[in-house]
């Protein structure tokens, strides 16, 4: 019986440390917050700029296809919208990163553009990756890589402004807040939308690209 009072307590101890542990692996599952700002994994290279800079004022490289719905879909050629491409690479971190931050453009214009996505998968994982991440335009499978390999696009978060008569305003080998901030203007001119301010949020001071394409 004198080793009760060191044996009791010790007892309580272990008790409480296990319904400490027992709490935290029940506790739900919560969505992650996003990050105050995302980790330059990939930086956007002087090389990647020259290539893609080379791209502006040329004919958009032009497809006819179903996006992962089935839904018709025109990349390039003459139309009455704009339109913004951006690249995705299939679990891949950057494209994770910068999808909530496109999505926010594409819900500024939402009609006034056409805002595609092309992703290097089959249009099963395609409909994946929408749902996960809440994509507010169409996504299209693109798991030979013609277009990406037609863009130039080296990396995921590759994007391209294009302009209703099939050019290409701009082309940028990743993102940033400076980017996300002249893509809203250049798509408040293109559009004819009074230009307001627009929060890049979380986006990084520098500017990030993505993983690269096999």
């Amino acid at each position: 019986m004198r080793f009760a009072p060191v044996v009791i307590p010790l007892v309580l101890a272990l008790a409480s440390a296990a319904g400490v542990v027992y709490l935290s692996a029940n506790r739900p599952n919560e969505p992650a917050a996003p990050p105050l700002e995302p980790h330059v994994r990939h930086p956007v290279t002087p090389e990647m700029l020259l290539a893609t800079g080379a791209m502006a004022l040329k004919p958009a490289p032009f497809f006819k296809l179903k996006d992962i719905h089935g839904w018709n879909v025109q990349l390039g050629g003459a139309g009455k919208k704009p339109q913004f491409v951006y690249f995705i690479l299939d679990g891949c971190p950057c494209s994770i990163d910068a999808q909530p931050l496109f999505n926010r453009i594409h819900a500024r214009f939402k009609d006034k553009i056409d805002f595609i996505g092309i992703i290097d998968v089959d249009a099963a994982k395609g409909k994946d990756y929408a749902g996960q991440n809440n994509v507010l335009g169409p996504i299209v499978s693109d798991v030979k890589k013609e277009i990406i390999h037609a863009y130039g696009a080296k990396a995921s978060v590759y994007n391209a402004l294009i302009r209703p008569d099939g050019t290409i305003e701009k082309m940028w080998p990743g993102y940033d807040k400076a980017m996300l901030i002249e893509l809203n203007s250049r798509l408040s001119k293109l559009t004819g939308t009074k230009e307001e301010p627009f929060d890049p949020g979380y986006a990084p001071t520098k500017p990030a690209s993505g993983c690269a394409f096999s």
